[in-house]
């Protein structure tokens, strides 16, 4: 980093709101605050924003045993609309956002808002998601390296992050009103297009990292397909019939199947079980946006 994006040389460093939105978290929470708790950026520095989404588990009871979190409460099922209540409390001049099940690295902070210093004209700064290694991964868990969307590099080239990385100056963030709270997904890719697409740049920081778990279990990628479905249903269905959806996630499917062919680090077996879990995938969605186009309202999971 250059000498203008040094936290030391910089007086004192800004206030950063770091917000996670949790549902039933209680097996992940304390991982994510531990993490979070070693942070290297100065702690006065830091407000923890912990929002829970409606859980009906331990959740709020591990958040209070940090004493330097603070527990707020958003009933209505969308972890966009949790967001957005942590970002009304926000009292930082940078907001970040990661997930309950991820743990950010000891430097995650520092690194980001060197990151926002470095490129003021940015509007987002998207950092770096690295999957925990499994010593024998399973096809769900391939499938989730290759297709699960943590490609942050990629995605800010493409103008997006998705919230488990993911830093910004407050007001910037409210100026665009925030996420979509109608949305169960999909609402960081709407908001962060909408940012980009207003001019403000998506940068990549490498050193901003937090680690996540991948998703091992096929009920874990029916769950997340079903959920993004119900998102992406949310957010175009006033302009796309079930003939097109049928096409869109049909070409979706054969471009997965296609590219686990295509990877040279998967053997024979794996590939044929990577594409299996595609197309047991689009079978779940396709079933979704039938359900969705008879009047159903989305689902979180």
């Amino acid at each position: 980093m250059g000498e203008s994006a040094d936290l030391s040389k910089a007086g004192a460093p800004p206030l950063v709101s770091i917000v996670v939105p949790v549902w039933n978290g209680e097996a992940v929470i304390g991982r994510c605050l531990e993490a979070i708790g070693r942070q290297t950026y100065p702690r006065d520095r830091m407000q923890v924003l912990v929002v829970d989404n409606g859980s009906s588990d331990r959740t709020a009871e591990i958040v209070a045993t940090f004493a330097f979190a603070t527990l707020l409460r958003e009933d209505e099922p969308s972890s966009y609309r949790a967001r957005n209540a942590g970002l009304r409390a926000a009292a930082g001049e940078y907001v970040a956002f990661t997930d309950a099940d991820c743990a950010p690295e000891p430097d995650w902070l520092a690194a980001g808002v060197e990151a926002a210093l470095e490129h003021p004209e940015a509007g987002i700064i998207a950092g770096a998601i690295e999957f925990i290694d499994s010593a024998t991964p399973s096809a769900c868990e391939r499938y989730d390296r290759l297709f699960g969307g943590f490609n942050q590099e990629r995605n800010a080239a493409e103008g997006f992050c998705v919230t488990a990385n993911w830093l910004s100056r407050r007001e910037a963030l409210l100026a665009h009103g925030g996420f979509r709270d109608d949305l169960k997904s999909v609402g960081d890719a709407e908001l962060s297009r909408r940012i980009h697409a207003a001019g403000k740049k998506v940068r990549f920081a490498p050193r901003m990292r937090v680690r996540h778990p991948p998703r091992t279990e096929l009920r874990e990628q029916v769950s997340r397909s079903v959920r993004i479905v119900g998102g992406r249903w949310s957010r175009d269905r006033a302009h796309r019939g079930l003939p097109e959806w049928a096409w869109i996630l049909s070409r979706e499917a054969a471009g997965c199947v296609r590219r686990a062919a295509l990877t040279r680090s998967f053997a024979l077996a794996d590939k044929v079980q990577v594409s299996g879990v595609a197309l047991v995938l689009y079978a779940a969605g396709m079933a979704e946006i039938v359900r969705l186009a008879a009047g159903g309202a989305p689902r979180r999971a």
